[in-house]
């Protein structure tokens, strides 16, 4: 990103965004307040060490004890005190996700006392108050929507399918939000049925419905509770697009994009490239098929996930001959 952009709003708004949906805030034994992101991409982490400070370096690899040698490699970025202040000041204007623990830990900073000696030279008051704080950002962390809040939810689920979607992106700062959100939260996913139906779908899942109405609001969209949770997992909901309705958004995020750039690339010339509609009693033509599954391979090597070819037959009809295709 250049310097003209990092001083936009568009750039302060993918900060904020990003850091809402990868970052964390916390404050150490020794009373030290960070903010951290841990992300498999390195550019966009060198790109906050650039404009922040702190420190970037690689997670100690862990794939060694799991067996599971083929993982990714993880980097983290991490600032202290205060250059964990100027990230927070920076961010907490447009902050949904991390808003509460933001204003915490910029609290925290301006009542935290400088003392020598560590909590061995410390007031007991001192000690007291640090762990108050550092207490609290853990509770913030696990705090939960109420029942009666998710009941809130559920009526404005049903409003949004109830109400026409008329597209209302509104300024710089949400367009900046929604790309650093997607970037660190969201999927670009090609899925085949069984019937050789080819869906290209982008999503995002999380605990924060307020961030999600976002994106529904400006890009249209599903938006749905997540059915299936382990036990004692916090509610979940899930904003989706597909196919040809997510141009729009793919085309509007994709200029601010790092981690998701060439995935939402490729999602965009996908939708170019479909010249045909899927038709079930006529069939789609092989070469056809043949241009989505090349698609739907070449996503799954951007995103460094194991891919199944589709093994299939598929019967069509040409010139009243039937043939058999398998790929």
């Amino acid at each position: 990103m250049n310097q003209e952009l990092e001083e936009s709003k568009v750039f302060k708004g993918y900060v904020t965004g990003f850091f809402d949906g990868e970052g964390s805030t916390d404050i150490t034994k020794d009373g030290k307040l960070r903010a951290r992101i841990s992300n498999t991409d390195y550019n966009v982490l060198r790109l906050f060490k650039s404009n922040f400070g702190g420190s970037l370096s690689p997670v100690k690899d862990r794939s060694l004890k799991s067996g599971e040698g083929n993982r990714k490699k993880m980097w983290i970025w991490s600032v202290a005190d205060s250059d964990a202040l100027k990230v927070l000041k920076y961010i907490r204007e447009y902050s949904i996700e991390k808003k509460e623990q933001t204003d915490l830990g910029i609290v925290y900073m301006e009542k935290k006392r400088n003392c020598q000696g560590g909590n061995r030279g410390m007031p007991f008051e001192e000690v007291k108050k640090r762990e108050w704080f550092r207490n609290e950002i853990k509770r913030l962390k696990q705090e939960r929507y109420s029942e009666e809040e998710i009941l809130n939810i559920e009526k404005e689920i049903q409003k949004f399918k109830d109400k026409k979607f008329i597209s209302k992106i509104s300024c710089d700062i949400i367009v900046g939000y929604c790309a650093g959100f997607f970037d660190g939260e969201g999927s670009v996913h090609i899925g085949v049925d069984k019937n050789l139906h080819y869906t290209l779908r982008v999503g995002i899942a999380n605990t924060n419905f307020e961030c999600l109405k976002i994106f529904r609001e400006e890009f249209g969209g599903n938006l749905t509770p997540k059915t299936v949770l382990y036990d004692g997992a916090k509610p979940e909901w899930i904003w989706t697009q597909n196919s040809d309705f997510s141009t729009e958004f793919l085309k509007t995020v994709l200029p601010w994009c790092v981690v998701k750039k060439e995935q939402v690339k490729l999602a965009i010339e996908y939708l170019h490239m479909k010249t045909e509609p899927y038709c079930r009693k006529r069939g789609t033509p092989i070469s056809e098929l043949k241009l989505r599954e090349e698609y739907r391979s070449r996503l799954h090597m951007l995103k460094g996930n194991s891919y199944k070819p589709v093994n299939a037959y598929v019967e069509i009809e040409d010139k009243g001959q039937r043939s058999l295709f398998d790929f």
